[in-house]
């Protein structure tokens, strides 16, 4: 009798043990991250400090020269138990999860680079990167993305979107639209590469694109604290060395949507500039907390 109450002591002691209480919040990262870190350059600094930034969900873009299996391994070294990646070879968008992924859906179909889209712990993400080339496809994009995650929303599912839009949200109208030196820098590039660059609208930044995306309703949480506005993603130092010219050139097309629910849950945003994302990748990374429910 004495070792039988000593062994339900114990194992009720190991259970009790090996429960970890979930923490108060989930925090997502996304990151563009140049070709896997300027061509792998950066690849051992960079994938150190994604383990110290320790997100509980992180979505990528421009990851290259992977295969399933060797993707998994580097989310493994960053800390991550769960990862998917969407095409081997090069520019691929994937998500890591410090928790089981369910992958709903992967598509290339009609995209230039595509989407992933995986549920974590009841809330659904999705990761794509759109054109780099044509306000026209990103609409085919947007509209896409539109269509898998409307039924969803319907049903009152947790959605969040992030990635690398390639084009400015209309909240950032004034501030692009009104950048002579960034219009002229892409009116130049659609000038050069008629057959297959036209990234402006009449000269100008069009948002239909972004618009379908804040339609469906998505938040870009970005927008939902008034007293600390977004900070542009892009481009780093890496990207364009000189401070006065990078200037010149920021912009935000990296970002978090939210659906209502999840925006109302929303600590804190930033856009994560530092002397390492200085130089990792030519986009910074934006970062979101929210509150657990």
């Amino acid at each position: 009798m004495k070792r039988w109450f000593q062994a339900v002591v114990l194992c009720s002691c190991l259970s009790g043990a090996s429960e970890t209480p979930a923490p108060d919040t989930v925090t997502v990262m996304s990151y563009n991250i140049w070709y896997t870190f300027d061509e792998q350059r950066q690849f051992e600094a960079a994938g150190r400090w994604l383990k110290e930034m320790n997100a509980d969900v992180l979505g990528l873009e421009e990851v290259c020269y992977a295969d399933e299996a060797t993707f998994r391994q580097w989310a493994k070294n960053w800390g991550y138990d769960y990862a998917e990646i969407l095409k081997p070879g090069t520019m691929s968008v994937a998500l890591c999860a410090k928790r089981p992924i369910e992958v709903i859906e992967k598509r290339t179909e009609d995209m230039h680079h595509g989407l992933i889209l995986c549920k974590v712990d009841g809330i659904y993400y999705l990761v794509t990167h759109l054109s780099p080339f044509r306000y026209e496809m990103r609409r085919r994009e947007t509209g896409i993305i539109a269509g898998l995650l409307k039924p969803l929303l319907a049903k009152g599912g947790k959605v969040i979107v992030m990635g690398d839009m390639n084009t400015p949200s209309p909240v950032d109208a004034g501030h692009v639209n009104g950048n002579p030196a960034l219009l002229k820098t892409y009116r130049d590039i659609d000038e050069q590469h008629p057959d297959y660059v036209k990234n402006l609208e009449n000269g100008q930044y069009e948002f239909a694109a972004f618009q379908t995306l804040l339609d469906l309703p998505l938040i870009d949480a970005g927008t939902v604290f008034p007293s600390s506005p977004a900070v542009d993603t892009y481009p780093t130092l890496a990207g364009v060395p000189d401070p006065a010219e990078k200037s010149r050139q920021s912009h935000r097309i990296d970002f978090i949507l939210l659906s209502p629910g999840l925006s109302a849950q929303l600590e804190s945003f930033e856009t994560v500039i530092t002397p390492e994302t200085e130089t990792f990748s030519d986009h910074y990374p934006v970062k979101a907390v929210l509150k657990r429910q």
